[in-house]
């Protein structure tokens, strides 16, 4: 059951999400070092699929919560997991145009919010900010 999970959040973070690597050389030092890139397709998920991830989030061990994306001009969400070898993993992440449109940040903060999800954020040190202008310039 939980592989199962975790391959259907996978799978459908590979449908949404990837991330790329590159360098970047800051003027002052001139050595280049590893950044990487979030890019998100324009596929969306369906509401099954939301569904699903809002059921796995609360029943098992991952965090959801609200990010920051596209450099600022867009809010998403990120599922993290809390397992002890992987704890703070990231396993999926989207951003909010993906999302079917019914399903808005009053009605995912209606999961993120949940006392159990605070709590799974206390744990990894992430603290979330029940206002949609914290995660959108």
């Amino acid at each position: 059951m939980i592989n199962k999970n975790l391959e259907f959040l996978t799978e459908l973070d590979k449908k949404l999400h990837k991330i790329t690597e590159s360098t970047f050389t800051p003027n002052l030092s001139g050595r280049p070092f590893p950044i990487f890139i979030d890019e998100y397709s324009e596929e969306k998920m369906t509401k099954e699929e939301i569904e699903e991830v809002l059921k796995i989030s609360q029943k098992m061990n991952y965090l959801i919560c609200p990010i920051n994306t596209c450099m600022g001009f867009s809010v998403g969400y990120d599922v993290c997991n809390l397992n002890p070898l992987k704890k703070g993993k990231s396993v999926l992440r989207f951003k909010e145009g993906q999302l079917p449109k019914e399903y808005t940040f009053e009605k995912m903060s209606e999961t993120f919010m949940k006392k159990s999800n605070l709590l799974k954020a206390k744990i990894l040190g992430v603290e979330i900010i029940n206002d949609y202008d914290e995660y959108s310039y």
